[in-house]
């Protein structure tokens, strides 16, 4: 799976972006109190139950700037 985040402040015209790409696993019965307890909010909203681990075997990143 590939996971990729930006974050652009337009004001100042730059940012960055962050690509992580692995396998994924549904995290075990007995690590979702670990996960939960993490602080970790589901990125679409409303409660979710379903937890996915990404194991990173690669990682690559750039910085964003505009003219």
């Amino acid at each position: 799976i590939a996971f990729e985040i930006d974050q652009i402040d337009e004001t100042n015209r730059e940012g960055w972006s962050v690509l992580v790409q692995g396998p994924a696993h549904h995290v075990a019965p007995d690590e979702i109190g670990d996960v939960a307890d993490a602080d970790v909010t589901p990125w679409a909203g409303g409660e979710r139950h379903l937890y996915i681990r990404i194991v990173p075997h690669q990682i690559t990143g750039r910085r964003i700037h505009c003219m």
